[in-house]
């Protein structure tokens, strides 16, 4: 993945964006690497780190946000998909594929929506060739 992504993903909604849902926005693009990737990371690890409850969220908790935030609506933003939802979706469909989240309904309902998107089955055929990995 494009280490500065995420910059430009910053970067775009400063630039364009003055709406209410900007704040909002930003949190979820940041909860992605800041929150879901290493609770994942610990998750999948089995590691006993002494601070991983106090530093970030479980992988519990965070699929426990993801799911209250997504209660009720399409997307985070509500009807908005955005870029936020590209950088928390790549993380949680890999989790997903790996069995390294805990099962959720409502997440596993987004990931569903996530996959549907045509720009979303173009880029799985680029990197998860299902030849490599099948379903």
């Amino acid at each position: 993945m494009c280490l500065d992504c995420r910059s430009i993903w910053l970067w775009l909604p400063s630039a364009r964006n003055r709406s209410k849902d900007r704040g909002p926005y930003l949190k979820w693009l940041v909860y992605a690497t800041a929150v879901i990737d290493p609770a994942i990371a610990l998750w999948a690890s089995n590691l006993d780190a002494t601070l991983k409850h106090t530093t970030w969220d479980t992988a519990q908790q965070a699929v426990d946000i993801l799911g209250k935030a997504l209660e009720g609506q399409t997307w985070l933003l509500g009807d908005q998909f955005t870029a936020a939802h590209v950088a928390i979706g790549s993380v949680i469909v890999m989790a997903r594929f790996n069995d390294f989240l805990p099962k959720s309904q409502i997440v596993d309902d987004y990931v569903e929506r996530l996959r549907e998107r045509p720009a979303f089955q173009q880029a799985e055929k680029l990197t998860w060739p299902p030849e490599l990995f099948p379903n």
